[in-house]
């Protein structure tokens, strides 16, 4: 198999936020799996390439919930697996979030595989 990621992904099951700047209220989507650099996430409405948005997700972080929120851009979107929802790519664009994209590699890292 030829994996070309430059960062590798876990499987990640978990609710997300996503705050899209033209709606008022976040919508709730469920992610699918996580890497360092990006997520995968599944929600009703589409994000289409290069649109940008705040997504929140929260990881187990020594022994405690921790809460992240970065802006991201959405890298592809297609029609999920149920029809009624959007499978989406997003990558994570925020300037200055080194230390939040060290964090999630560790995390990632300490996954057995």
């Amino acid at each position: 198999m030829d994996d070309r990621r430059q960062f590798p992904r876990i499987p990640f099951t978990d609710f997300v936020m996503v705050q899209m700047a033209d709606k008022p209220e976040a919508i709730l989507g469920r992610s699918a799996d996580l890497s360092a650099r990006g997520i995968s996430l599944q929600c009703e409405l589409p994000l289409w390439p290069g649109q940008r948005c705040l997504v929140e997700f929260k990881l187990p972080i020594k022994k405690r919930l921790e809460k992240f929120t970065l802006e991201c851009e959405a890298w592809h979107c297609g029609h999920a697996e149920d029809g009624s929802s959007y499978r989406i790519g997003m990558l994570f664009v925020e300037e200055h979030a080194q230390k939040k994209f060290r964090i999630i590699e560790q995390y990632i890292q300490s996954i057995p595989a």
